[in-house]
């Protein structure tokens, strides 16, 4: 149905025995025993939709505190790790070599 100017709209909305929800626009497609179930929706043509105010809004800026001190804990722990006697594997672990030879 195309909106006209000034003109309110009606629909009419009824549950089947299924449960199904149904609009339509005009009275005859509704089945004539769903009728007695039917409810008229009303639209103003002259109503438009109205957005949330953005006044509060503020653009997204990054947290440079926050970045680098997690990029910083980043780099301790990996220092950490690199310090420890095997790192983070056993001497096994870390030969890239095949089983039979020796590392």
């Amino acid at each position: 149905m195309e909106p006209t100017q000034g003109k309110p709209q009606s629909f009419y909305r009824w549950v089947d025995a299924d449960g199904r929800l149904h609009v339509v626009s005009s009275l005859e497609s509704v089945p004539p025993a769903e009728r007695g179930k039917v409810a008229v929706v009303t639209l103003q043509a002259d109503a438009s939709p109205t957005l949330p105010s953005l006044e509060h809004v503020t653009a997204w800026r990054p947290d440079w505190i926050s970045f680098a001190v997690g990029f910083g804990i980043a780099l301790l722990l990996a220092a950490l790790f690199k310090l420890l006697p095997n790192g983070l594997a056993s001497r096994r672990a870390r030969c890239w070599c095949s089983a039979s030879a020796r590392c």
